[in-house]
This record gives structure tokens, sequence and C-alpha cells, in this order.
């Protein structure tokens, strides 16, 4: 039984995955979403390779992406920072390092 979950396995991995994502890649409905799970491949294999400093700062870059969208496209957030006001500037332009000693929100808190 080993021997045939091993060959099912194998042909699986080698032969049958590799057809499926070619398959996807030529037809021009999946095509978009087999390009970006190729691309998210990529991006995961040359991440995998940077130090922690890389990564924390691309944490932080993607954090502040994200913060400034939610800003800029979301009523409930950009009244929520706007409150916050200074704290929300110094986030999106330096990141969340510089503001560590800043008092943080628990859970149930309200702005």
């Amino acid at each position: 039984m080993d021997l045939i979950g091993g060959i099912h396995d194998s042909f699986s991995l080698r032969v049958l995955m590799p057809f499926s994502r070619l398959q996807r890649s030529a037809r021009s409905a999946t095509r978009p979403t087999q390009q970006a799970f190729n691309e998210g491949i990529c991006f995961r294999r040359a991440a995998a390779d940077w130090d922690q400093e890389k990564r924390v700062e691309w944490i932080l870059d993607r954090l502040r992406t994200t913060v400034r969208r939610a800003y800029d496209e979301t009523a409930y957030y950009r009244a929520l920072l706007d409150r916050i006001g200074p704290l929300r500037r110094a986030v999106m332009r330096e990141g969340v390092a510089p503001r560590a000693s800043e008092p943080r929100l628990m859970r149930g808190e309200t702005i």
C-alpha cells in the first residue's frame, strides 16, 4: 500500500499539479488568478531569505499602506483615525515603532 501511495503522491506532484497550473494559465477566465498565485509563490521564495530587519520593515510598510487606504476609502476608519489625531499622522508617516510607548487601547475600550 505504501508503494502505491508513494507513486500516487509523486504522480500528483510531478505531473497533475503542473498540468493543472498550465491549464489554468492557458484559460483566459483563470489566468489572472494563476498569475497572482505564481507571483505570490515567487515573493514567498524571495522573502524566505530576508533577515528580521527587512521583514519588520516590510510588515510596517504594509501596515502603513493599509491604514492609509482604510482612512482614504472608509468613513468609519476616517472618523476613528481623526479622533486619534497626531498618533494617526505619526503612524502613517513613521510607522508604529517610534510610537510604541503611546498608551494602547484594550479590548472593549473606545476612542
